[in-house]
């Protein structure tokens, strides 16, 4: 979760969900159109992937909206196949990555 400093307004959110000991899947995150491109959404991904290395899981999964899968590929996210389209408008992308070890 991420909140703006000056009005305590949430901006940001994402959810870290272990699948399995080895997977762990980021659902739920986005950030409020006014302030993207302002890293929030970086900084929450990183903060997501640092606590799934915590738990000791070496993959993670989620579903991107096709139109923003390019942000999760900047941060070493490959498509693995197509997913669900939501409301019969929004298809999605279905992603990995497999985590190094800090």
């Amino acid at each position: 979760m991420a909140t703006d400093t000056t009005t305590g307004n949430l901006i940001g959110v994402g959810r870290l969900h272990r699948n399995t000991p080895q997977e762990a899947q980021i659902r739920y995150m986005a950030v409020e159109p006014n302030v993207r491109q302002r890293g929030v959404g970086a900084s929450l991904l990183q903060a997501l992937e640092t606590e799934a290395r915590r738990l000791g899981t070496t993959t993670i999964i989620l579903n991107a909206r096709q139109a923003v899968a390019g942000f999760y590929t900047r941060y070493g996210y490959i498509t693995i196949a197509p997913s669900h389209t939501l409301f019969g408008a929004i298809p999605h992308l279905l992603m990995q990555k497999h985590l190094d070890k800090d």
